[in-house]
């Protein structure tokens, strides 16, 4: 597998490379830049398998440099020290990134991760779905679930619910279509949360969009339009009708 860096700090650049060198025998650095119009011009030239990607550069962005190979085949790690808005939407297309200082170990593990994707296909349709997320007049609308198979594309308004299933996640998306991710419930709630989700119970995290009724009858449950019935636990019914009259008085 071939890699390229961009990266405008030397020693990262260097530390990369030596964690490379050092654990995978069937992985290359093919270049390196420190900014992102030298990146992109050597990228074309040398097609690379991976890109180690630093977010933040004196002039642009990653965000940049992937809109400018856009349709160019590759998988992305994304490399930054800031905890910003654009981490959230790199999680929600289900992209690799590791935070500064770089661990290792993760960062082994996600160039392993990133090998077993070569073989399968590139990120063009994931970082489409990221450039989408950024784009402050359309909002965080898509969200990208891996499972076995493969990924999946969702708008964000078409997932109905979720639910834990022990440390995996199951979708419930609208037209009936279940998928089931392993990542627990938690990290999605994160995710979620500020887009019109609520978690109604430990084990499930809705779409209000979809809540039909409220019954106190027989336990505390939400009625969805699907039919389902979802537990409401006590200590969350204040929040949640405190949250559906904030929702109402928006939309």
């Amino acid at each position: 597998m071939k890699v390229f860096i961009v990266e405008d700090e030397h020693s990262s650049t260097l530390f990369l490379k030596e964690v490379i060198s050092d654990n995978f025998h069937d992985v290359s650095v093919v270049g390196d830049a420190d900014n992102i119009e030298e990146a992109a011009k050597l990228i074309r030239k040398v097609h690379p398998d991976l890109l180690l990607l630093d977010i933040e550069f004196p002039h642009g962005t990653a965000f940049d440099l992937i809109k400018e190979l856009s349709g160019t085949g590759f998988i992305v790690i994304f490399i930054t020290a800031h905890q910003k808005y654009a981490l959230q939407a790199i999680k929600m297309s289900a992209l690799d990134f590791i935070m500064k200082p770089i661990d290792p170990y993760e960062l082994i593990q996600a160039i392993q991760k990133a090998k077993e994707e070569v073989s399968r296909n590139n990120d063009f349709e994931r970082l489409q779905a990221l450039l989408h997320n950024l784009n402050e007049e359309k909002g965080l609308h898509k969200v990208v679930l891996k499972d076995k198979g493969g990924f999946h594309i969702f708008n964000i308004h078409e997932i109905v619910r979720l639910e834990a299933q022990g440390s995996y996640t199951k979708f419930m998306i609208k037209g009936g279509q279940t998928i089931l991710i392993s990542k627990n419930i938690k990290e999605y709630d994160a995710m979620l949360n500020t887009h019109g989700f609520f978690r109604c119970h430990k084990s499930h995290l809705v779409n209000i969009n979809f809540i039909q009724s409220y019954s106190r009858y027989a336990g505390e449950k939400l009625l969805l339009t699907d039919q389902s019935e979802i537990p409401l636990a006590q200590r969350k019914k204040d929040l949640l009708m405190k949250t559906l009259k904030t929702h109402a008085h928006i939309k």
